[in-house]
């Protein structure tokens, strides 16, 4: 992607926690969840449908709750967004005493050319693979307009060349996100979150969700629309009473010197 990154600095920590216990954070990164995986599967409310574009009913790809766990990209059991996708997931039979919790696993799919199992070592394939990709078009588009910027710059148009530049560089810089939305009474569409989802495998992470969102008959419809090629391995939710009783804290953190 055309951006740079940084770090001022760099700490490595393993966590040791019990045998058949994992940890789950949320979509902040700022809390974290160690959990029984049995118990946590079993606490888990599956989705009562998913609906893609053209109302394409999606309910069975990432219903079954094994796929909680699984890093790797599944094959056949996954939801694959392209650029401005989205979906919309209905729950039923939640408790609107208590905060829902979304778990969803998803990765970024623009990471390697196309899906893992699918790369072709054949480097001329490669090539023009990376061609015909969006994140090209982008750098090649930016790269274009600070050429003609400079030319200008140096031609006497002073700083109006570098603002004609200006849209093109910023328009380039896409974020890589999924954004989950929650529909009120009234069928309006309000933020929960903004996922980054940065990963080439998958991530599992938990949503907080406001508690109006589930309407007195129980139910809780989502959306979530995606910026660039995701993919989500699972989606379903966990209310608050149960993340409670499930969270433990039997946990060894230890600094790794690197």
């Amino acid at each position: 992607e055309p951006e740079e990154s940084y770090f001022k600095w760099m700490e490595l920590k393993r966590v040791v926690h019990p045998k058949g216990t994992e940890i789950v954070v949320d979509a902040d990164y700022r809390k974290f969840y160690l959990v029984d995986k049995e118990k946590f599967e079993n606490s888990v409310v599956p989705p009562s449908s998913i609906k893609g574009e053209g109302d394409t009913d999606l309910t069975g790809e990432i219903q079954d709750k094994k796929l909680l766990w699984d890093p790797t990209p599944a094959a056949d059991h996954k939801i694959v967004f392209n650029p401005n996708d989205s979906v919309a997931i209905a729950f039923h039979g939640l408790n609107r005493e208590e905060t829902p919790y979304v778990v969803a696993k998803s990765c970024f799919r623009d990471w390697v050319f196309g899906e893992e199992n699918d790369r072709v070592a054949d480097a001329k394939t490669a090539f023009g693979t990376l061609l015909q990709s969006r994140g090209f078009s982008y750098a090649a588009r930016t790269a274009g307009m600070m050429m003609v910027a400079g030319l200008l710059y140096k031609f006497g148009f002073g700083d109006g060349a570098l603002a004609l530049a200006t849209p093109m560089v910023f328009g380039a810089q896409a974020a890589c996100c999924l954004v989950y939305e929650y529909k009120d009474p009234y069928g309006e569409y309000k933020t929960v979150t903004i996922m980054d989802v940065r990963a080439w495998r998958y991530n599992t992470e938990i949503i907080e969700v406001p508690r109006e969102a589930v309407l007195p008959d129980g139910s809780m419809e989502l959306r979530v629309r995606s910026s660039k090629k995701h993919t989500l391995g699972f989606i379903g939710c966990v209310q608050e009473e149960a993340l409670r009783k499930l969270d433990q804290r039997s946990y060894r953190e230890e600094k790794i010197t690197l």
